[in-house]
């Protein structure tokens, strides 16, 4: 009797499904690249670390996601050559056209962004899947750049240009620095997909003596796809640029591509590959009983 009782239970229980909620604290840290539609424009490295918290749902072999997370991302760009021909007059009154040029230019930008990702997927022996979507709202945005600056003179007059004269102004690779832009990202959806595995995926030990455990780590890698454009195609001006002073002469200065014309009607898609770490903490929860006595 108590045999057919032990196997009836057993049996009830394999049909029970095993449901279990758990909060999820977890770390990213990626490679980080601003693709562009602007061929001048080269994306640079950076790095977008990111930590968040969740809930998740574990529903047999069903995982499903939802949690909150603060991201900083670094990028770079390799920005194109820029030139100015500027008509002037020496100090002896003679015509004469300024060339500058900048060369070896880059940028960076830092932002700070609120995501909120809804993911799906599944655990099958330790290993497991998420896909979905990333929503992104940005806070904070900053942007700067530097580059080689050279000039020289060309006078009709003259075969060869005047250069490498810094006490004329001639002057050859001087490291010219932008000011610092604030900036907006658009908001954003990026689509993200992770494959990883329980740490402790080897371990072979199995039974009911086998001690079940509350935090569950779990070590991945992904991706993520900005499918959005996040680019506000805001423009302050061309990506070199002068002013005249009283003391100092001409004063060139630089923008960075994120804030210049160069890309002013270009396409920004964000993509970061790299690594991840959660853990979950299990929820308390109550199972329904397989056989009960009133």
């Amino acid at each position: 009797m108590w045999i057919a009782v032990s196997v009836t239970m057993v049996a009830a229980t394999k049909l029970l499904p095993e449901k279990h909620h758990y909060i999820s604290l977890y770390g990213e840290i990626g490679y980080a690249s601003l693709l562009n539609n602007v061929e001048a424009v080269s994306p640079g490295p950076g790095v977008a670390p990111s930590i968040g918290i969740g809930y998740h749902v574990h529903y047999n072999n069903f995982i499903c996601q939802l949690a909150v997370a603060g991201e900083y991302a670094f990028h770079t760009n390799k920005i194109p050559n820029a030139d100015l021909i500027i008509p002037m007059i020496d100090t002896e009154m003679h015509p004469f056209d300024l060339h500058a040029m900048v060369s070896d230019g880059r940028d960076a930008a830092h932002s700070i962004q609120i995501q909120i990702p809804l993911l799906i997927g599944c655990e099958y022996k330790k290993f497991y899947f998420l896909a979905g979507a990333k929503f992104g709202l940005n806070m904070f945005g900053k942007t700067f750049s530097q580059s080689l600056l050279s000039t020289k003179g060309d006078y009709d007059r003259y075969i060869d240009h005047f250069e490498n004269m810094p006490n004329h102004f001639f002057q050859e690779g001087q490291m010219v620095q932008s000011d610092s832009y604030a900036f907006r990202f658009k908001p954003s959806v990026n689509l993200h997909a992770e494959i990883g595995g329980r740490v402790g995926i080897f371990s072979l030990a199995k039974g009911a003596d086998v001690m079940v455990h509350k935090i569950r780590y779990y070590l991945a890698a992904f991706v993520d796809y900005g499918v959005l454009n996040v680019h506000e195609n805001k423009a302050f001006g061309s990506a070199l640029g002068y002013q005249q002073t009283d003391d100092k002469g001409l004063q060139f200065y630089v923008l960075p591509s994120m804030v210049s014309d160069i890309m002013k009607d270009a396409r920004v898609n964000p993509l970061t590959v790299g690594i991840k770490f959660t853990a979950l903490f299990e929820l308390p929860q109550t199972r329904p009983c397989v056989m009960c006595v009133h």
